[in-house]
């Protein structure tokens, strides 16, 4: 893989671990006093009819994770802390007092402008790459959020991101993208089923500003081209349930912005698939698109550009011939 020029793994491979470590054991012991305060703080995900649990759940997992990640970030660079906090309140708001969507796409775009100022992409023209930063903070942490419905999911989901990301980036971007990874690990000790914690919006919409930051650096002008765009790949399922989602609303003539159970992980459960072979199923083809996402760095630009092009047809094609851009039929099973 060709490496990107002038960016070097800071210091030595120790230093790294020893910072990837603390981002796991900060989450790990940070998350379950986030759990003993969450009835105090009113973050508790109760049961209702756009929720499968049948008992309540913590949805305090955000807390665990910004405190992991935090370590991580605050040890490299400081200044992405500015954003990813946005976007941590942001969600941490809708967890303890509900925020319509509208206000919180308007929120998105507010953390995406603060992004610009912090992670804006030199390769691009500045007009253009402001609008690409805030419609990618528009896109991303909501994606993320919408495929937070299953255990595991959203954070096992997240780790292949990240751990691809790691592998295609370098120096200070590689040691958040990793220590995103095992902060989101510790998360997942908690999320396992029956799970005792939530992602919640906060940690979902944190882990989508995360990714879209570390998306931002790759398009930075220390990487190739290809690698740009194999790091595309990296967000290609949570950005698929968005695009899913949205048409399939809009041929039923219902809100595109509204919740419903109509997911691609929904319609799996409500065809039979257990809770297993459906976060399985989802992670498992994030993962392969971030292994491809890796592959593609090592092309040239015309040819990652085709891979990527092709990727994408071919999930849409799937969710057309897979009857996933239709009303599912199946309703979706409890956990």
């Amino acid at each position: 893989m060709a490496r990107p020029i002038g960016l070097r793994d800071p210091g030595n491979r120790g230093t790294r671990g020893v910072i990837q470590l603390s981002a796991f054991t900060v989450s790990i012991l940070v998350t379950p006093l986030a759990m003993r305060l969450a009835p105090r703080l009113g973050m508790l995900d109760a049961p209702g009819p756009l929720k499968l649990q049948t008992y309540p759940v913590p949805r305090v997992g955000g807390l665990g994770l910004f405190a992991g990640l935090g370590v991580v970030v605050l040890a490299t660079k400081p200044a992405l802390l500015v954003p990813l906090a946005l976007a941590f309140a942001v969600g941490l708001v809708d967890d303890i007092r509900f925020v319509p969507p509208q206000q919180r796409l308007v929120a998105c775009g507010v953390v995406g402008l603060a992004a610009a100022g912090v992670a804006l992409p030199h390769a691009l023209p500045t007009a253009v790459a402001v609008a690409a930063v805030v419609i990618l903070f528009l896109l991303v942490p909501n994606g993320v959020n919408m495929i937070d419905g299953l255990d595991c999911l959203a954070g096992g989901a997240g780790v292949t991101a990240a751990t691809g990301l790691g592998v295609l980036l370098a120096g200070h971007d590689r040691i958040i993208a990793f220590g995103l990874a095992a902060a989101l690990l510790a998360f997942l000790v908690y999320n396992r089923p029956p799970a005792r914690a939530y992602l919640g919006s906060a940690g979902a919409y944190l882990l989508g500003a995360t990714l879209s930051v570390l998306l931002l650096r790759a398009w930075d002008g220390g990487y190739t081209r290809a690698q740009s765009i194999g790091a595309l790949l990296m967000i290609a399922y949570p950005i698929g349930e968005l695009a899913v989602s949205v048409i399939r609303r809009a041929r039923a003539g219902a809100s595109v912005i509204a919740g419903d159970r109509g997911h691609i992980y929904d319609q799996l459960r409500g065809h039979g698939w257990s809770r297993a072979a459906a976060v399985g199923g989802c992670t498992g083809t994030q993962a392969v698109l971030a292994g491809i996402g890796i592959a593609i760095g090592q092309l040239s630009t015309l040819a990652a550009a085709a891979a990527a092009l092709g990727c994408v047809a071919v999930l849409f094609v799937a969710a057309a011939a897979g009857g996933f851009l239709s009303w599912p039929v199946a309703a979706p099973r409890a956990q």
